[in-house]
């Protein structure tokens, strides 16, 4: 009996991602969660001159100002040309943002940092939907009541997309963040040519992942 070969898979892009850098953007002023309510959701959370942060929710601690930037943001690993802060914020080089502009990459962003005039903020404007009833393993867990979204989203090796059946065109992040409350954020996919592009332009800090249907 002649045994069925598995459908040949379909590379769709590439996930792109940087290594950390060592660094908060919502800052280095902190607390302990107080009671059990808050535990649930992560053990500590940001404050900010002794109160409340105003970038985050005030029961779940994730993000939930998209625009937050602090102006006196220290970045402890400048040599990358990209990489990632532990809350989820996306620090790109110079060189980096020449690259994307040389090419006309629609749909991004560099958001200047006052206190790191070399570096900006990579923001993502372009969106793939995440197919939930399509996808493998992803799971969302402690909602929050106050802010109306869950605390943790995990699962990314299985993603699929609306409207997504064949390779993509574009630079493009995901409706869906991933991770746990302030660490939240979404995956960046970018098509193929732009990930042989950057790849060959060996970007310090770069990790490319291929995304398969």
């Amino acid at each position: 009996m002649a045994t069925r070969k598995a459908p040949k898979k379909v590379l769709i892009g590439y996930e792109l991602g940087g290594h950390d850098n060592d660094s908060y953007m919502l800052g280095e002023e902190t607390r302990p969660a107080a009671t059990d309510a808050e535990r649930q959701y992560f053990d500590w959370r940001f404050t900010k001159d002794g109160g409340q942060h105003p970038a985050t929710c005030p029961q779940c601690g994730r993000k939930t100002d998209p625009d937050y930037i602090d102006p006196h943001f220290k970045l402890r690993r400048k040599r990358m040309d990209m990489s990632a802060t532990y809350d989820d914020y996306v620090i790109v080089s110079e060189r980096f943002r020449d690259f994307c502009i040389e090419r006309a990459i629609a749909g991004i962003e560099f958001v200047a940092l006052p206190s790191q005039p070399k570096h900006f903020r990579l923001v993502v404007r372009n969106v793939l939907e995440v197919d939930l009833e399509a996808s493998v393993g992803v799971r969302q867990q402690c909602y929050c009541d106050r802010c109306g979204e869950y605390a943790g989203v995990f699962g990314t090796g299985g993603l699929r997309f609306k409207g997504v059946e064949g390779p993509i065109q574009g630079f493009f992040r995901t409706d869906l963040e991933f991770a746990q409350a302030h660490e939240l954020g979404p995956v960046l996919i970018i098509d193929c040519e732009l990930a042989a592009a950057m790849k060959a332009a060996k970007f310090r800090g770069l990790c490319l992942n291929k995304i398969e249907l």
